[in-house]
């Protein structure tokens, strides 16, 4: 509605009269979008520290809650990966992942209140490429992030640890 034809005084863009409620939906729709932006940016490291001219060095560790399966999933595929310093190590990983792979977690809670999660890799394709111990390993992830191989399916997630080390 142009100007001229509103009695009304309001808030004016380029000549046309906004309405209260236009004026008041923004403040809520910058607040949504903050909110948004700063929880979301947690997971990937927000605010970025500067990058100088080498890349920064890996951590074993994580410092990021688990509090459900894929964060438990992305932890123990993260601590693989992590594992994999040489680019053998990572083909091996590839291959693992490209067989098929299909990964679960699970949620247990303890009788002291802590939760871990066990995270299952299954492979479901058979065949030469295929190595015995890829058919079924277990994790435990820990709330805090740590991750340790169990013993569970013949140690097959120590077997796997131990060819990805071998690789480096």
């Amino acid at each position: 509605m142009k100007i001229e034809d509103s009695p009304a005084p309001g808030f004016t863009t380029n000549g046309y009269r906004l309405s209260a409620i236009d004026c008041r939906l923004w403040p809520i729709l910058f607040a949504i979008l903050a909110v948004v932006f700063l929880t979301g940016c947690q997971d990937f490291g927000f605010p970025t520290p500067p990058t100088t001219g080498t890349p920064p060095a890996r951590t074993a560790g994580r410092t990021t809650l688990v509090i459900s399966e894929d964060r438990a999933i992305l932890a123990v595929q993260e601590y693989l990966l992590n594992k994999a310093a040489s680019a053998r190590a990572k083909t091996y990983l590839t291959d693992l992942y490209a067989s098929g792979a299909a990964w679960t977690g699970k949620s247990e809670l303890l009788k002291d209140g802590t939760r871990i999660f066990n995270v299952t890799l299954t492979t479901s394709k058979s065949g030469t490429q295929v190595r015995e111990h890829w058919r079924q390993a277990l994790w435990t992830v820990f709330d805090d992030g740590k991750v340790l191989p169990s013993s569970t399916y013949d140690g097959n997630a120590l077997r796997i640890e131990a060819d990805i080390q071998a690789l480096n």
